[in-house]
């Protein structure tokens, strides 16, 4: 059956001791630094992320007053350009404005002028057949300048409110 021999035992332990100073220091030494370096890597790797994650948190929000701030300039451009473009109609509009009332008043200057040679040439009408009527009637030769002028001279003589 089985003896237990103490020689036996204590060369057993011996030896099993001996192995595991052995593999301690061959193996479970370096395999315990290798993961301890892993765990390293991987706390440096999430911290690296979180330090990443925050920059683009940072850099998203930045990004987002930037927007913002494009958008209120272009609305004051926006709101520029509609007040320029409201300052040029009016001054279009005014522009046309005067230019109309000068034309309306250039018209009526040039029905007056008009009107006033008309009149002139009414008169100058008028002074021939009272002339020539009056020739008629006289039944003599009267000088025609000399007539002209008596007549001229008359109408020159009436009222204002008779001439016009």
């Amino acid at each position: 059956m089985l003896e237990l021999n103490p020689g036996m035992m204590a060369w057993t332990w011996i030896t099993f001791f001996l192995l595991l100073v052995i593999l301690y220091r061959t193996a479970l030494k370096p395999l315990l630094s290798s993961l301890t370096d892993r765990e390293e890597g991987i706390r440096n790797d999430i911290d690296e992320a979180k330090k990443q994650r925050d920059e683009a948190e940072e850099l998203l929000s930045k990004h987002k007053r930037m927007i913002a701030e494009a958008d209120a300039q272009a609305q004051d451009v926006l709101r520029e350009a509609q007040d320029i473009a409201q300052k040029t109609r009016t001054e279009i509009l005014e522009k046309a404005r005067e230019d109309a009332a000068r034309e309306v008043e250039k018209a009526r200057q040039e029905i007056e002028k008009q009107r006033d040679d008309a009149i002139k040439s009414l008169r100058a009408e008028v002074v021939d057949l009272a002339i020539g009527a009056t020739e008629k009637i006289l039944a003599q030769a009267i000088d025609k300048e000399t007539n002209k002028k008596v007549v001229d001279d008359y109408i020159s003589s009436m009222p204002k409110s008779l001439k016009n």
